[in-house]
């Protein structure tokens, strides 16, 4: 299952300030901004009472252009604009669904509702691999497509404004897991061409 949260990074330039005043509307701005973030990556690792269960890697064009590779099934998931594949090699895609037309807009209204639950938003700066980093920790909801919460965490290395770590721990029907966030900045991303 891959718990997909959109994230942000755009206008982080509140988020830096030493003293935010609105430290929710960091978040919110956090979690807009990667609606238009391109060229990243995402090491994701799942964890349920402890223990790692999935790990994955997604390469970022952009928001509607990414491909994720699950290395425990083997599969990987290629999103073209509205056209998802699916492949078990990496090589060979064949098509597994058409998104409706509207799929991206429905998308950023979930997201928007995603940053309107966002509650209990404590920011602050802490050191991460020697250097400082501001930290936003919050708390999430989704009632669509499932119902979760969420209590998270966000490192933005301040010196380039970019979101480096976020962890989240989530219970969705009745269960708990984790995941670990690491992303890449300007990574040469080539998508598979199926």
């Amino acid at each position: 299952m891959m718990f997909r949260m959109a994230l942000a990074a755009g206008s982080l330039a509140a988020c830096l300030a030493p003293a935010a005043a609105d430290c929710r509307q960091d978040v919110q701005d956090l979690l807009k901004a990667a609606e238009e973030w391109t060229d990243y990556r995402i090491t994701t690792e799942t964890l349920m009472g402890g223990t790692a269960v999935q790990h994955s890697t997604q390469d970022y064009a952009d928001y509607s252009h990414f491909y994720q590779h699950v290395e425990e099934t083997g599969v990987h998931w290629l999103v073209l604009g509205n056209q998802e594949y699916l492949s078990k090699d990496g090589v060979t895609f064949a098509p597994h669904k058409e998104r409706s037309e509207n799929w991206l807009e429905e998308q950023k209204a979930l997201n928007a509702a995603v940053r309107e639950s966002v509650r209990d938003a404590q920011c602050s700066t802490v050191e991460l691999d020697g250097k400082p980093h501001r930290l936003l920790h919050h708390v999430q909801e989704t009632k669509e497509p499932v119902e979760t919460i969420s209590v998270v965490q966000s490192w933005v290395d301040e010196a380039s404004g970019r979101l480096v770590r976020r962890e989240a721990e989530t219970e969705a029907h009745g269960q708990k897991f984790s995941m670990i966030y690491v992303y890449e900045w300007e990574v040469d991303v080539t998508l598979p061409d199926p």
